[in-house]
Protein backbone atom coordinates (compact mmCIF):
# COMPACT_ATOMS: atom_id res chain seq x y z
CA UNK A 1 0.00 0.00 0.00
CA UNK A 2 2.75 2.46 0.92
CA UNK A 3 5.59 0.99 -1.11
CA UNK A 4 7.46 2.34 -4.07
CA UNK A 5 5.71 1.85 -7.37
CA UNK A 6 6.62 2.21 -11.00
CA UNK A 7 5.09 4.96 -13.12
CA UNK A 8 1.93 3.82 -14.86
CA UNK A 9 -1.26 5.04 -16.40
CA UNK A 10 -3.31 5.17 -13.20
CA UNK A 11 -3.29 7.74 -10.40
CA UNK A 12 -1.30 8.03 -8.23
CA UNK A 13 1.86 7.42 -10.22
CA UNK A 14 4.40 8.15 -7.46
CA UNK A 15 5.09 7.14 -3.89
CA UNK A 16 4.42 10.70 -2.72
CA UNK A 17 1.06 10.64 -4.47
CA UNK A 18 0.17 7.25 -3.00
CA UNK A 19 0.87 8.41 0.54
CA UNK A 20 -1.09 11.62 -0.02
CA UNK A 21 -4.05 9.69 -1.43
CA UNK A 22 -4.12 7.21 1.46
CA UNK A 23 -3.97 9.96 4.09
CA UNK A 24 -6.60 12.07 2.34
CA UNK A 25 -8.94 9.08 2.07
CA UNK A 26 -8.60 8.40 5.78
CA UNK A 27 -9.15 12.07 6.61
CA UNK A 28 -12.27 12.02 4.43
CA UNK A 29 -13.52 8.90 6.20
CA UNK A 30 -13.01 10.53 9.60
CA UNK A 31 -14.89 13.65 8.48
CA UNK A 32 -17.68 11.53 6.97
CA UNK A 33 -18.11 9.64 10.26
CA UNK A 34 -18.11 12.91 12.23
CA UNK A 35 -20.86 14.38 10.05
CA UNK A 36 -22.96 11.23 10.24
CA UNK A 37 -22.63 11.06 14.03
CA UNK A 38 -23.50 14.73 14.35
CA UNK A 39 -26.61 14.30 12.18
CA UNK A 40 -27.68 11.19 14.13
CA UNK A 41 -27.60 13.14 17.42
CA UNK A 42 -29.39 16.28 16.23
CA UNK A 43 -30.85 16.00 12.72
CA UNK A 44 -33.18 19.01 13.03
CA UNK A 45 -32.08 21.83 10.74
CA UNK A 46 -29.18 19.82 9.27
CA UNK A 47 -28.82 18.53 5.74
CA UNK A 48 -28.59 14.76 5.71
CA UNK A 49 -25.02 13.71 4.84
CA UNK A 50 -24.66 12.22 1.37
CA UNK A 51 -24.19 8.46 1.62
CA UNK A 52 -20.72 7.29 0.56
CA UNK A 53 -20.34 3.51 0.52
CA UNK A 54 -16.53 3.58 0.25
CA UNK A 55 -16.01 5.95 3.18
CA UNK A 56 -18.57 4.15 5.33
CA UNK A 57 -16.73 0.88 4.74
CA UNK A 58 -13.69 2.39 6.47
CA UNK A 59 -15.55 3.13 9.70
CA UNK A 60 -14.87 -0.26 11.40
CA UNK A 61 -11.15 0.33 10.86
CA UNK A 62 -11.28 3.89 12.18
CA UNK A 63 -12.96 2.82 15.42
CA UNK A 64 -10.64 -0.17 15.91
CA UNK A 65 -13.23 -2.85 15.25
CA UNK A 66 -11.35 -4.25 12.26
CA UNK A 67 -7.59 -4.37 11.58
CA UNK A 68 -5.96 -2.80 8.54
CA UNK A 69 -3.43 -4.78 6.50
CA UNK A 70 -0.45 -2.92 5.01
CA UNK A 71 1.71 -4.66 2.43
CA UNK A 72 5.27 -3.70 3.36
CA UNK A 73 8.57 -5.52 2.85
CA UNK A 74 11.47 -3.17 3.57
CA UNK A 75 12.13 -1.69 7.00
CA UNK A 76 11.30 1.76 5.63
CA UNK A 77 7.97 0.57 4.22
CA UNK A 78 7.06 -1.14 7.49
CA UNK A 79 7.84 1.95 9.56
CA UNK A 80 5.90 4.08 7.08
CA UNK A 81 2.87 1.81 7.44
CA UNK A 82 3.08 1.81 11.24
CA UNK A 83 3.34 5.61 11.22
CA UNK A 84 0.10 5.84 9.22
CA UNK A 85 -1.56 3.39 11.62
CA UNK A 86 -0.47 5.47 14.60
CA UNK A 87 -1.68 8.74 13.03
CA UNK A 88 -5.17 7.38 12.38
CA UNK A 89 -5.33 5.04 15.41
CA UNK A 90 -5.58 1.95 13.23
CA UNK A 91 -4.95 -1.65 14.28
CA UNK A 92 -2.13 -2.70 11.90
CA UNK A 93 -1.22 -6.00 10.30
CA UNK A 94 1.95 -6.03 8.21
CA UNK A 95 1.87 -8.36 5.20
CA UNK A 96 5.13 -9.38 3.54
CA UNK A 97 7.66 -8.32 6.15
CA UNK A 98 10.86 -9.30 4.39
CA UNK A 99 12.86 -6.98 6.68
CA UNK A 100 10.56 -7.24 9.69
CA UNK A 101 13.43 -8.31 11.93
CA UNK A 102 14.84 -4.78 11.58
CA UNK A 103 11.62 -3.24 12.94
CA UNK A 104 10.84 -5.45 15.92
CA UNK A 105 10.65 -2.56 18.39
CA UNK A 106 8.30 -0.67 16.06
CA UNK A 107 6.07 -3.71 15.58
CA UNK A 108 5.86 -4.32 19.31
CA UNK A 109 5.14 -0.67 20.09
CA UNK A 110 2.27 -0.71 17.57
CA UNK A 111 1.03 -4.11 18.77
CA UNK A 112 1.14 -5.09 15.12
CA UNK A 113 0.85 -8.62 13.82
CA UNK A 114 2.84 -9.95 10.89
CA UNK A 115 1.79 -12.15 7.98
CA UNK A 116 5.20 -13.22 6.73
CA UNK A 117 5.54 -14.23 3.10
CA UNK A 118 7.25 -17.53 2.38
CA UNK A 119 7.82 -16.32 -1.17
CA UNK A 120 11.54 -16.00 -0.50
CA UNK A 121 13.48 -13.88 -2.99
CA UNK A 122 15.54 -15.81 -5.51
CA UNK A 123 18.12 -14.86 -8.08
CA UNK A 124 16.49 -13.65 -11.28
CA UNK A 125 16.62 -16.19 -14.09
CA UNK A 126 17.13 -13.28 -16.49
CA UNK A 127 20.60 -12.60 -15.04
CA UNK A 128 23.62 -14.15 -16.76
CA UNK A 129 25.33 -16.78 -14.58
CA UNK A 130 28.37 -14.55 -14.04
CA UNK A 131 26.42 -11.33 -13.33
CA UNK A 132 27.03 -9.63 -10.00
CA UNK A 133 24.19 -8.51 -7.72
CA UNK A 134 24.11 -5.66 -5.18
CA UNK A 135 25.27 -6.66 -1.70
CA UNK A 136 21.93 -5.60 -0.21
CA UNK A 137 20.07 -7.92 -2.61
CA UNK A 138 22.28 -10.84 -1.59
CA UNK A 139 21.91 -10.02 2.11
CA UNK A 140 18.11 -9.81 1.98
CA UNK A 141 17.91 -13.09 0.08
CA UNK A 142 20.18 -14.90 2.53
CA UNK A 143 18.38 -13.43 5.53
CA UNK A 144 14.81 -14.25 4.45
CA UNK A 145 14.63 -17.70 6.14
CA UNK A 146 16.08 -16.23 9.36
CA UNK A 147 13.50 -13.47 9.86
CA UNK A 148 10.77 -15.66 11.47
CA UNK A 149 13.15 -16.80 14.22
CA UNK A 150 13.86 -13.20 15.22
CA UNK A 151 10.18 -12.30 15.12
CA UNK A 152 9.22 -15.33 17.23
CA UNK A 153 11.89 -14.70 19.87
CA UNK A 154 10.65 -11.10 20.21
CA UNK A 155 7.11 -12.26 20.93
CA UNK A 156 5.49 -10.71 17.84
CA UNK A 157 2.51 -12.78 16.70
CA UNK A 158 2.92 -13.88 13.10
CA UNK A 159 1.55 -16.23 10.47
CA UNK A 160 2.81 -17.49 7.14
CA UNK A 161 1.33 -16.69 3.74
CA UNK A 162 1.69 -18.25 0.30
CA UNK A 163 1.35 -14.82 -1.34
CA UNK A 164 3.35 -14.65 -4.57
CA UNK A 165 4.46 -18.29 -4.62
CA UNK A 166 4.38 -19.87 -8.07
CA UNK A 167 5.02 -23.38 -6.81
CA UNK A 168 2.69 -24.34 -3.90
CA UNK A 169 5.27 -26.91 -2.84
CA UNK A 170 7.64 -24.10 -1.87
CA UNK A 171 5.34 -23.15 0.99
CA UNK A 172 6.31 -26.05 3.25
CA UNK A 173 9.83 -26.21 1.83
CA UNK A 174 10.42 -22.58 2.81
CA UNK A 175 8.73 -23.05 6.19
CA UNK A 176 11.21 -25.88 6.75
CA UNK A 177 14.07 -23.54 5.77
CA UNK A 178 12.87 -21.12 8.46
CA UNK A 179 12.92 -23.94 11.02
CA UNK A 180 16.44 -24.93 9.99
CA UNK A 181 17.43 -21.25 10.29
CA UNK A 182 16.44 -21.15 13.97
CA UNK A 183 12.65 -20.91 14.17
CA UNK A 184 11.37 -23.39 16.78
CA UNK A 185 9.18 -26.03 15.15
CA UNK A 186 6.38 -25.32 17.63
CA UNK A 187 6.39 -21.63 16.63
CA UNK A 188 6.30 -22.63 12.96
CA UNK A 189 3.29 -24.87 13.58
CA UNK A 190 1.52 -22.05 15.43
CA UNK A 191 2.21 -19.73 12.49
CA UNK A 192 0.46 -22.28 10.27
CA UNK A 193 -2.46 -22.90 12.63
CA UNK A 194 -3.68 -21.08 15.73
CA UNK A 195 -1.72 -17.84 15.29
CA UNK A 196 -2.82 -17.61 11.67
CA UNK A 197 -6.41 -18.15 12.77
CA UNK A 198 -6.11 -15.51 15.49
CA UNK A 199 -4.75 -12.90 13.08
CA UNK A 200 -7.63 -13.70 10.72
CA UNK A 201 -10.14 -13.33 13.54
CA UNK A 202 -11.21 -16.97 13.26
CA UNK A 203 -9.50 -18.58 16.26
CA UNK A 204 -12.89 -19.41 17.78
CA UNK A 205 -13.60 -21.74 14.85
CA UNK A 206 -10.31 -23.08 13.50
CA UNK A 207 -6.60 -23.25 14.26
CA UNK A 208 -6.46 -25.80 17.07
CA UNK A 209 -7.85 -29.20 18.00
CA UNK A 210 -10.66 -28.41 20.45
CA UNK A 211 -14.28 -29.53 20.93
CA UNK A 212 -16.64 -27.48 18.80
CA UNK A 213 -14.06 -26.26 16.29
CA UNK A 214 -13.97 -27.11 12.59
CA UNK A 215 -11.89 -30.25 12.17
CA UNK A 216 -9.43 -29.42 9.38
CA UNK A 217 -6.58 -31.81 10.13
CA UNK A 218 -3.50 -33.31 8.51
CA UNK A 219 -1.97 -36.51 9.86
CA UNK A 220 1.66 -37.01 8.89
CA UNK A 221 4.29 -39.67 9.40
CA UNK A 222 7.62 -38.22 10.46
CA UNK A 223 8.68 -34.65 11.17
CA UNK A 224 6.31 -32.13 9.59
CA UNK A 225 9.26 -30.06 8.34
CA UNK A 226 11.36 -32.98 7.10
CA UNK A 227 11.47 -33.64 3.35
CA UNK A 228 10.93 -37.32 4.11
CA UNK A 229 7.59 -36.56 5.82
CA UNK A 230 4.57 -38.40 4.42
CA UNK A 231 0.97 -37.17 4.60
CA UNK A 232 -1.18 -40.10 5.73
CA UNK A 233 -4.62 -38.58 6.21
CA UNK A 234 -6.41 -35.30 5.51
CA UNK A 235 -9.68 -34.22 7.09
CA UNK A 236 -11.71 -31.21 5.95
CA UNK A 237 -14.53 -30.18 8.26
CA UNK A 238 -14.22 -33.55 9.95
CA UNK A 239 -14.51 -35.58 6.76
CA UNK A 240 -11.71 -37.71 5.39
CA UNK A 241 -10.41 -36.61 1.99
CA UNK A 242 -8.94 -39.03 -0.53
CA UNK A 243 -5.23 -38.39 -1.08
CA UNK A 244 -3.76 -38.71 -4.55
CA UNK A 245 -0.56 -40.66 -4.07
CA UNK A 246 2.25 -40.78 -6.61
CA UNK A 247 2.62 -44.29 -8.08
CA UNK A 248 5.48 -46.30 -6.66
CA UNK A 249 8.64 -46.34 -8.74
CA UNK A 250 8.82 -49.45 -10.90
CA UNK A 251 11.79 -51.69 -10.30
CA UNK A 252 14.18 -52.14 -13.20
CA UNK A 253 16.28 -55.16 -13.96
CA UNK A 254 18.76 -56.36 -16.46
Amino acid sequence: LLSERSPGSSYPMSLFGTIALVRQTLFDAEHYKLERDRYAKAPAGMARPVYDQALEALEPALIGREPVAFHADTALQIRRALSAAREFRLDPIVVGGLEADETIDDLKAARARLIYSLNFPVRSSALPPDADEPLRTLTVRANAPKVPAGIASAGVRFAFTTGGLRDPGDFFRNAAKAVRAGLPAEAAIRALTIDAAAIAGAADRIGSIEPGKIANLIVVEGDLFDEAMTIRQVFVDGRAVEIDRAPAARATGR
